[in-house]
């Protein structure tokens, strides 16, 4: 077993049959299950550091930023501001900065299925 450096308390685990169990837990358990992609409009956010970015969205609360492109970010909701995201999903986090024009949001999805948008502003 492996800890990360940055004490995220994600592990990693060498043993095969730990990795093998591992795999299966993720077909009904999402390993990120607060984490949320979002792809941008127009390189709306190529020159913007994550910091920056975070400050965009800070009125609908408090997330860890990870740019993984010139265009898209993960975002992992660490708060959800109750005023802005009653519920505290995110799915309606991803409803409401899909409808927010300002934010150029063009198609945001949760992380586990990030190659499958799930949904879309053009």
């Amino acid at each position: 077993m492996q800890l990360d450096c940055f004490a995220s308390d994600r592990v990693y685990n060498f043993d095969a049959q730990a990795h093998d169990n591992y795999l299966k837990r993720l077909e009904s358990e999402p390993e990120f299950p607060n984490t949320v992609h979002l792809v941008f409009k127009d390189d709306f956010v190529k020159d913007l550091s994550a910091e920056t970015i975070g400050h965009l969205f800070g009125d609908y609360g408090d997330f860890q930023i990870c740019k993984d492109s010139y265009n898209s970010c993960y975002f992992e909701a660490i708060y959800f501001n109750t005023q802005k995201v009653p519920d505290r999903s995110c799915k309606t986090f991803m409803a409401l900065v899909l409808q927010n024009e300002a934010l150029k949001v063009m198609s945001a999805s949760m992380h586990n299925q990030a190659k499958k948008f799930v949904a879309h502003n053009m």
